[in-house]
């Protein structure tokens, strides 16, 4: 129990520090977590997020799969997996990345809005154009129109 509370403690410290753009310290703090309780999925995912704010992709790609191992449910890590991926130039692995985001979260227009870049990287207009109208189709996060 207490091993969880401090755990706890430090990811809170660890998402402070995230917020303040102190990346270095963020993901000593997130390591921190993660020694302590090593299926803190959260920590995982927000150690990737710090990793690819810092353009460590390969590292933030492992993250992201370790979030995946964790919790195949967590659609916000296939999403980010898939752009490192695109980032990564690796088109067809991110492809795949946000097909299963969408299977998990069909209502999240970033997902479509995504998938819609890759397919253009790859050369796939149609579909691109079919998966930017999606998007469109679904309310913002933050419920206003588009």
């Amino acid at each position: 129990m207490a091993e969880q509370m401090s755990a706890t403690a430090s990811f809170n410290q660890a998402v402070t520090l995230q917020v303040q753009k102190r990346f270095a310290e963020a993901l000593a703090a997130y390591e921190q977590v993660i020694r302590l309780d090593p299926s803190f999925v959260e920590a995982h995912y927000n150690k990737g997020q710090v990793l690819r704010e810092q353009g460590r992709l390969e590292e933030a790609l492992a993250a992201y799969e370790q979030v995946i191992r964790l919790d195949p449910s967590f659609a916000f890590a296939y999403s980010n997996k898939g752009k490192v991926l695109h980032k990564l130039g690796r088109l067809e692995e991110a492809l795949e990345a946000y097909e299963q985001a969408i299977r998990l979260d069909p209502n999240d227009p970033a997902f479509h809005e995504n998938k819609a870049r890759t397919l253009e990287g790859l050369g796939r207009r149609e579909e691109a154009e079919q998966s930017y109208l999606k998007a469109l189709e679904l309310p913002r996060p933050d419920g206003r129109c588009r």
